[in-house]
């Protein structure tokens, strides 16, 4: 549960972020910045603007002028600081970017995590050889990399797997194989 509403809470304080940001950058008065929902915990005032953080951790907005005339027009906000007098371009920006944030925090989060845990290895290593299959009997071994099939250069399992469905299969498959112990051997395959 304190997973989900961290995972929740990050992607909304994101999303409401561009949404925010975009209405400050182009002049749209905004009444609130808040995360969650229902009663307020916490708040603060810094210039025009509310933030808050709300009782229920889902979920979040951002109240910008233009959205409510009624209150608008209470609030004595000013006609060119509402949403609805800002240029569509203006506006698409402001509604795009709340999504657009989220697409950008996306790669963001899946580069650091690459950058620091990495990506999975494509290593033509064996990981299982099955007793008493074509592979065992000739003598292949968990543990050993393929560096040639059939005479063509392997660099990862991807190209194992290519070439392995490119060859015949009623002939024999010559695999070069790097053992643990650093020697290569040569076994014939079908």
């Amino acid at each position: 549960l304190i997973l989900f509403v961290l995972i929740l809470g990050s992607i909304v304080l994101v999303h409401e972020f561009g949404h925010f940001i975009f209405a400050k950058m182009t002049g749209v008065y905004v009444y609130e910045f808040a995360i969650g929902m229902g009663p307020k915990i916490w708040g603060t005032k810094k210039g025009e603007t509310d933030y808050s953080i709300r009782a229920i951790p889902i979920g979040g907005y951002c109240a910008l002028a233009g959205e409510d005339v009624e209150d608008d027009d209470l609030q004595k906000i000013p006609e060119d600081r509402r949403l609805q007098a800002k240029t569509p371009f203006q506006r698409f920006l402001i509604m795009f970017f709340g999504a657009g944030n989220n697409f950008i925090y996306a790669i963001l989060l899946l580069f650091f995590v690459a950058l620091i845990w990495g990506g999975t290895t494509m290593n033509p290593v064996l990981t299982g050889v099955v007793q008493n299959s074509a592979a065992f009997n000739a003598g292949m071994d968990v543990g050993d990399k393929v560096v040639k099939l059939n005479g063509k250069k392997i660099t990862n399992s991807d190209d194992l797997s290519l070439y392995l469905a490119l060859s015949d299969p009623t002939k024999k498959n010559t695999f070069v194989v790097e053992k643990k112990d650093g020697t290569t051997k040569t076994y014939k395959v079908q």
